[in-house]
């Protein structure tokens, strides 16, 4: 096995198997975040990576494109990281993984526990900088936010080479959800200027407290931005303008936007746009039509969803069209019978 497909098989061993994230994680999400342009590693070298794994039995590919792994495999990956010596203390996904030796420089991915705060923040603030650092996630509750935040702040101050950023709100699919708001420091530009190699950021179910800075809607490598939850979204909206290589971007459950800005026209490499739950949106901008590479719409429980522009007809590569349980919608344009490519269109709970 070359060098390229084991770090990539080890990483979805430790952190993006069906046994790890519930459900798996999808193929295009692992290319977005080992692809770097700046490297000249394209999305397609990585694709054919995957497409070996496969060949060599190592992973499976669903058909609905989420990446899974035998336990046996995934065993064996994860045994190559606790014992070989190249890849010890690389990854970490669980409090038991960090070594009494405490964590090194050579860390690269890490699931960021609230009960590994001690031991983490004992060798922190040696000064060990985390320069090779690629892979963050964590799962913070409102109660142990400050603490979780801190560690997280000195473990990205160099991560420069950060590429997956996930924060969830603990409580977030709870019925009556706690909000979490982000550290002060997030909100700051110095946080964000960092980061050279952002491909992927999700902050699931947070608030900002403050307007996030332009700083984090000028990184020219962010390909998914997923903000659901509680996320200000009618502020920071302005700054979609300039994530010129965004191909994904998900916005479930936001009660906040009520309104798209014409910014959005602006995202050219948009693919997949997923506004599912955001029930006080009424209307959409005819120039929402100016996304040209817009494959995916996902508009489910849109309820207060008046009307589609006529101009939806000029999304010539959109395939598929869910406008589940957007129970205010009377009617659509005619002119969607000219969606050349439109494979699936979902009106189910549409009251007429």
């Amino acid at each position: 096995m070359k060098v390229e497909e084991k770090n990539i098989f080890l990483d979805i061993c430790c952190f993006f198997c069906n046994n790890v994230k519930w459900g798996g994680t999808m193929k295009e999400t692992i290319i977005q975040i080992w692809t770097n342009k700046k490297s000249g590693v394209e999305e397609q070298d990585v694709s054919n990576v995957l497409d070996m794994l496969v060949h060599q039995s190592m992973i499976k590919i669903e058909k609905d494109r989420v990446v899974k792994v035998h336990d046996q495999l995934q065993d064996m990956g994860r045994k190559i990281v606790e014992e070989e010596k190249e890849y010890k203390d690389t990854r970490i996904w669980n409090a038991n993984m960090v070594p009494m030796h405490g964590i090194t420089t050579k860390l690269e991915d890490i699931i960021l526990d609230y009960n590994m705060k001690d031991i983490l923040r004992k060798f922190i603030m040696k000064g060990l900088h985390f320069c090779s650092l690629r892979f963050l996630t964590c799962n913070i509750d409102a109660k142990q936010s400050k603490d979780v935040f801190e560690i997280l702040m000195l473990l990205v101050e160099n991560a420069n080479k950060l590429k997956f950023l996930l924060l969830r709100n603990n409580h977030y699919h709870h019925l009556y959800s706690s909000k979490v708001k982000l550290s002060s420091v997030m909100c700051n530009e110095e946080f964000w200027n960092v980061f050279e190699e952002l491909t992927i950021l999700s902050l699931i179910g947070f608030t900002f407290g403050k307007i996030l800075p332009r700083t984090l809607f000028t990184t020219s490598t962010l390909m998914r931005l997923d903000l659901d939850g509680f996320i200000e979204l009618n502020i920071v909206q302005i700054g979609f303008k300039n994530l010129k290589n965004l191909t994904n971007m998900r916005l479930l459950n936001n009660k906040t936007l009520n309104i798209i800005s014409k910014e959005w026209t602006k995202l050219k490499s948009l693919k997949i746009l997923d506004m599912s739950g955001c029930s006080n949106l009424t209307s959409l901008p005819n120039e929402l039509a100016k996304l040209s590479s817009l494959i995916r719409l996902n508009l489910n429980g849109c309820s207060g969803l008046k009307n589609l522009p006529n101009e939806f007809a000029n999304l010539s590569y959109l395939r598929k069209l869910d406008l589940r349980y957007c129970s205010s919608l009377t009617s659509l344009p005619n002119e969607l019978t000219n969606l050349s490519s439109l494979e699936s269109l979902d009106l189910s709970g549409c009251s007429r």
